[in-house]
């Protein structure tokens, strides 16, 4: 299972929390308080549980690469991607054959 690192999380949970993006490790202690009181979790336990949801995301190709990638996206862009490639799960062939 592909893992989010820890910057990556806290860029989803400032989308998830609609605050402004991180722009360095300092800035992610205050996303992870309003984390823990928005939700009750912290910032491993996002990291984990984001981990678990990425392989549940919808699949698209890249136009640039021809890759398969699966992430989270607002207003067009993704926040957090992964290759699908990194599940064993699905190939660009799957996604051109699909009826």
């Amino acid at each position: 299972m592909p893992s989010i690192d820890w910057f990556d999380a806290a860029c989803l949970a400032a989308a998830v929390l609609d605050v402004p993006e991180p722009e360095d490790d300092d800035n992610v202690d205050a996303i992870e308080e309003k984390l823990i009181d928005t939700y009750g979790i912290d910032m491993d336990q996002f990291s984990r549980l984001t981990g678990k949801l990425l392989p549940m995301c919808s699949s698209d190709v890249s136009p640039l690469t021809q890759q398969v990638r699966r992430g989270f996206a607002k207003d067009g862009a993704f926040i957090v991607k992964t290759y699908a490639m990194d599940f064993g799960d699905i190939s660009v062939s799957d996604l051109i054959n699909v009826s």
